[in-house]
């Protein structure tokens, strides 16, 4: 409606005010009122919860550089042996940025031809722990 559509219908007496003019619709479209409501719902939700910035980082992948810069700023080489050190110690955060960057898992060019992981948890980690 325009605002001049608007006026006249104020003018006249008898006349619903918009808000109830707009409910009289949403009456014949309960689909499109309950879509409105849980929208209403999920936006105040968000906003008061970290809930939008865990949904964003389930579908952002960490770009290798990213993952590599994070490592420095850690202290942590960029090795197999330091990669294979966090897998055996259970360290997740570290052992997800290796990932990230796309450190090879099967690099058999380090130790005695044994994978990092592997030779990390058949050696020095007890049988208890969880290795790679």
């Amino acid at each position: 409606m325009t605002d001049s559509k608007q006026e006249e219908q104020r003018a006249q007496p008898g006349t619903p005010p918009l808000s109830e003019q707009y409910l009289a619709r949403l009456k014949g479209h309960r689909a499109v009122a309950v879509l409105i409501v849980v929208g209403t719902v999920v936006a105040a939700l968000a906003s008061f919860t970290d809930a939008t910035s865990k949904l964003a980082a389930a579908f952002h992948r960490q770009r290798p550089e990213e993952a590599r810069q994070e490592l420095a700023r850690l202290s942590v080489p960029f090795t197999p042996e330091a990669f294979s050190d966090a897998a055996g110690k259970g360290d997740l955060t570290v052992t997800k940025l290796f990932l990230a960057s796309d450190m090879p898992v099967d690099d058999l060019s380090h130790g005695e031809g044994q994978r990092p992981c592997w030779r990390r948890c058949t050696t020095t980690a007890p049988r208890s722990s969880n290795c790679c």
